[in-house]
């Protein structure tokens, strides 16, 4: 049992449109980088590594580990 040529195009239609879709960048993406750039500017750090340092530091602060070991 084969696929008609109807339902064929319209997977290959559906196929293209996903395609389409997914070469914009996401939402969740989006928002995260405008939190973060926000993150940044608010703790006055202007190097990525700086805030990603601070950041670390945080999440391992309130789990009470050493900043130095993470595992």
């Amino acid at each position: 049992m084969g696929l008609t040529v109807q339902v064929k195009a319209e997977l290959e239609e559906l196929a293209g449109t996903c395609i389409r879709l997914g070469d914009g960048e996401q939402p969740e993406m989006i928002w995260l980088k405008e939190h973060y750039e926000r993150f940044r500017s608010m703790e006055g750090i202007f190097k990525k590594n700086e805030a990603d340092e601070l950041s670390r530091k945080s999440v391992w602060m309130k789990r009470g580990s050493d900043t130095r070991n993470p595992v």
